[in-house]
């Protein structure tokens, strides 16, 4: 049974899944890396899935424990890491608990959580998080706040930030030049 079909099974709602055309994109670079990646997963759910499909070894956080248990249930069999971060009040607005998140060098960082707002991205912890990885993509940068978040984070690191239909891509200038982009599939 398909990866999308089984986490609808088990309660997930299209209306907050990924975009398609997103997964297209984080496909794309999750298929860039020599290695399959580590990625990091900010709100759990099918992105986090179809990536371990795919080999890579998924971290997932949320700030609720019934997207986390959705995950378990839909994916036992692949090696998803699941992570409860309960929100905080920062300087930014709110943000995930960043020092749950298990710290490691994530390659891959997709953006699509919390639910409540992106902004604790910018405080201190969420930057020294993201700084570490490659690539961080932004699912819904579409919308003002998320195309915002985007742009402040790759001013922020230093780095590109590309807008590909509802995602933002943002990369290390040193890997944007080194690494050829690969065409996005339209399948």
């Amino acid at each position: 049974m398909p990866w999308a079909v089984r986490w609808l099974r088990h309660g997930g709602d299209l209306r907050w899944a990924l975009h398609p055309e997103t997964w297209l994109v984080l496909r794309r670079e999750l298929d860039s890396f020599p290695q399959p990646p580590r990625l990091l997963e900010l709100g759990a759910g099918l992105g986090g899935i179809l990536a371990a499909a795919r080999g890579a070894s998924v971290t997932a956080v949320d700030d609720r424990s019934h997207d986390l248990d959705r995950v378990r249930a839909a994916a036992r069999e692949l090696p998803i890491e699941l992570v409860l971060a309960p929100l905080r009040s920062t300087s930014r607005g709110l943000g995930y608990s960043f020092g749950t998140v298990p710290s490691r060098d994530y390659e891959l960082i997709f953006v699509d959580g919390p639910s409540v707002g992106r902004e604790g991205l910018l405080t201190e912890d969420g930057l020294t998080l993201l700084e570490r990885a490659t690539v961080i993509v932004v699912d819904d940068a579409v919308r003002p706040e998320e195309h915002a978040l985007a742009a402040d984070v790759a001013a922020r690191l230093g780095r590109s930030v590309v807008y590909e239909g509802p995602a933002a891509v943002i990369r290390r200038r040193d890997e944007a030049a080194r690494r050829p982009r690969p065409p996005t599939p339209r399948a």
